[in-house]
């Protein structure tokens, strides 16, 4: 008799969550993780079901095989790259820890198509376009501002500053005139005021354990909740999360601001 092969169960709510936790972390998780985001049955159940496959070297870490990637490639960005050692998925990887395994359980979590698509819902509404005549605007007004100010300097140092200020500002205004003039984040969460105030705790300690820019990230992301915990009462949040790699510049940068200004969605980083 031919052994009747092993399935994942798609109506069982934590095999649906690691399978979409898997393509937010680009096809790439440890063992830890796994089980710690569902349990060591399902985990089993994914490794012997040939969904995943352990990654050479001994890592602990597990990519998705074709087989997993064929149930979440209409929803999730295929482009992912189902790697070992790609610096973005190893962040991912990384920011996946600070997501509480109930969000993860009830799949109030999403990934970038899912992402995009509800913006580009948005960007068709009065409301985006009314924001982003008022960016426009403000950006015009400061640069008219600052070039006054470089025509007349006080000092030396007062004509530096404000010429690397205005050029700031004109490459704000070249991007919020683009087509689209923002990043999505890579993963965004909807979770309670305790699930946030579990998610600032948990990048309070990480900025104890970490160094350089990203103990700095992790500082500012707890600093970020603990603002919007006191100046949000509502009964629930929703959180970006960006993987942060060496490759950010300031466009870069400029571009995840606008997203969060034109979306109302604040957005924590992780390098």
């Amino acid at each position: 008799m031919k052994r009747k092969s092993i399935q994942l169960n798609l109506g069982n709510p934590t095999q649906v969550g690691i399978i979409k936790l898997f393509s937010l972390t680009e096809g790439r998780m440890a063992k830890a993780d796994i089980i710690a985001h569902s349990n060591k049955a399902i985990f089993y159940r994914m490794k012997n079901g040939h969904y995943i496959t352990e990654c050479p070297k001994g890592s602990g870490n597990y990519k998705a095989t074709v087989k997993l990637k064929k149930l979440t490639m209409n929803s999730y960005d295929k482009a992912y790259n189902n790697g070992c050692s790609n610096k973005h998925s190893k962040i991912l990887l990384k920011a996946s820890g600070c997501i509480p395994q109930s969000v993860i359980a009830e799949c109030r979590f999403k990934g970038q198509n899912e992402i995009k698509s509800d913006a580009v819902k948005y960007m068709a509404t009065d409301s985006y376009k009314s924001k982003v005549n008022d960016i426009k605007q403000s950006l015009s007004q400061s640069a008219n501002s600052l070039q006054d100010r470089l025509d007349h300097p006080s000092s030396y140092q007062d004509t530096i500053d404000t010429r690397r200020e205005l050029e700031t500002t004109l490459l704000r205004e070249e991007i919020i005139n683009s087509s689209v003039p923002f990043y999505t984040p890579d993963i965004m969460v909807t979770v309670t005021r305790d699930e946030a105030y579990a998610i600032q705790n948990y990048f309070s300690d990480a900025a104890q354990s970490s160094s350089g820019n990203e103990s700095q990230y992790m500082e500012q992301n707890s600093a970020r909740l603990q603002d919007l915990l006191k100046s949000d009462a509502s009964n629930s949040l929703v959180l970006g999360i960006e993987a942060v790699t060496n490759t950010y510049g300031e466009r870069e940068i400029i571009m995840h601001e606008n997203y969060q200004e034109l979306f109302g969605i604040p957005t924590l980083y992780i390098s």
